[in-house]
């Protein structure tokens, strides 16, 4: 963290629990990592499961990076870049609620969204629990091979870090295929599994229409592992 600030009530210090009233936090870098493979502190059980007396009833992030690292040795992160993360705290070992715009890994596009996020996992971060409600725009397909077209979509999703479910719609009114250069509108109304350690996606049942056809699919985008 570049910095980071506190703001206390001093005549609550000696309250049980104890509240934070504000924490700024200004450039931090969290990262993920792979179920499993989370690093050993060499805190022992009993530190582990002891519950904090500390609470925090407000907490903003900006200008931050969260990173889910991949399973798969040299593949490359999925890089989120956080602009401005608000968390209101309703008491210990509960969720959080938030609100967050965000740049997306991949298609790279911008994030509006409300929800909850925890209880914290410590022990697997990855398993924290999370959900909310979005908008994404200015989304560019052309980052994958063989199309283009500039993606918008609203939706909610639910799941954690690492296992995200989510339905929605979405519009690319340019929609085009990089060889043939025609373009077509395209809508689609979908629901998806986003595996965040790899960025694997499966598509449930999709219907869309393109142009004047309309169509139902479902299929998945695969990171192929390179031996």
């Amino acid at each position: 963290m570049k910095h980071v600030a506190f703001e206390v009530d001093l005549g609550t210090l000696f309250d049980s629990p104890k509240h934070v009233r504000l924490v700024l936090i200004d450039g931090m870098e969290i990262n993920i990592p792979p179920k499993g493979e989370r690093p050993d502190f060499g805190n022992d059980d009993e530190d582990q499961g002891r519950d904090t007396d500390i609470i925090l009833d407000q907490v903003r992030i900006n200008e931050s990076i969260l990173s889910i690292m991949p399973r798969e040795p040299g593949k490359t992160p999925l890089r989120f870049d956080l602009h401005r993360i608000r968390l209101d705290s309703a008491g210990r070992n509960v969720a959080m609620t938030y609100k967050a715009s965000l740049t997306n890994a991949k298609p790279p596009g911008e994030i509006v969204s409300d929800g909850n996020l925890g209880p914290w996992a410590a022990e697997e971060p990855g398993d924290t629990p999370l959900d909310g409600n979005y908008v994404f725009d200015k989304a560019d397909l052309g980052v994958f091979k063989g199309i283009s077209g500039i993606l918008h979509s609203t939706g909610e999703f639910k799941g954690t870090l690492d296992s995200i479910a989510a339905k929605g719609e979405a519009t690319v009114p340019d929609f085009r295929l990089k060889r043939s250069g025609n373009r077509v509108p395209l809508k689609t109304k979908f629901e998806v599994t986003v595996d965040g350690t790899n960025g694997n996606t499966i598509l449930k049942p999709v219907v869309g229409t393109l142009g004047k056809t309309t169509f139902t699919t479902s299929g998945a985008v695969i990171k192929q592992s390179r031996c």
